[in-house]
């Protein structure tokens, strides 16, 4: 393919990763909402008992934990694709038509 031809495709996987990125920005900063599943502890504290709602206890910050990780990944990975996009399409408009 023409590096001319490519130039667009190019210039809409930026737009795409970008507006990728930002979903993925604003999850990061919502993503300590899942402490309010904590509040679940307390109904199955007098559904089930002291041993579910410690489970649920302690598998909320996992939750959260989890959640962090996969999104700080993601976030790491859409900002390398980005870049490396950026040098494709900064390649593409200098190569010699």
């Amino acid at each position: 393919m023409a590096a001319v031809q490519r130039i667009p495709m190019l210039q809409s996987e930026v737009t795409r990763l970008e507006h990728e990125l930002s979903i993925l920005e604003r999850q990061w900063h919502r993503k300590h909402r899942l402490a309010f599943f904590a509040l679940l502890a307390i109904p199955a504290y007098f559904l089930f008992g002291p041993l579910v709602a410690g489970v649920v206890l302690v598998c909320t910050p996992a939750l959260i934990g989890v959640q962090a990780y996969l999104l700080g990944v993601r976030r790491m990975e859409c900002r390398q694709l980005i870049a490396e996009t950026k040098r494709e399409l900064d390649a593409a408009k200098h190569a010699p038509a």
